[in-house]
């Protein structure tokens, strides 16, 4: 059970992962509040993956233990596109799976709000 809840935590930290957006998927400058767009990712970089082992000892993983542990597992981990309409984003996976989020742009950085703790975690980055 520990050791599912380790790979869980494991996938959780993946799907945060950095993540840029073609030219050709750039927001328009103004936005109207009740607008709907989708931003297609470009590509897709771990920005940082951690274990948590037993003991609560938390230790962050290089890319090889990474693929190790992962496989290309990883590729259907990570976002394909950002679903946008009004105050909330859709993260389809690249295996089609969907997960529905509040968000704010700061820059060029999308942030969204986790449903455990209410806090903004950033999650990709426009270009």
């Amino acid at each position: 059970m520990i050791r599912l809840l380790q790979k869980n935590l494991l996938l959780m930290a993946l799907i945060i992962s950095c993540v840029a957006c073609g030219d050709e998927d750039t927001l328009p400058k103004t936005e109207p509040i009740n607008s709907e767009y989708t931003l297609t990712s470009k590509s897709t970089n771990i920005v940082e993956l951690k274990q948590i082992n037993n003991g609560g000892e938390v230790v962050t993983l290089n890319s090889s233990e990474v693929e190790r542990y992962f496989g290309d597992r990883l590729q259907h981990a990570t976002p394909k596109e950002f679903q946008f309409k009004e105050n909330s984003v859709t993260i389809v996976l690249h295996s089609d799976l969907k997960r529905e989020y509040q968000f704010k742009w700061v820059d060029k950085g999308l942030y969204i709000r986790t449903d455990s703790s209410g806090d903004w975690v950033y999650c990709a980055e426009k270009d």
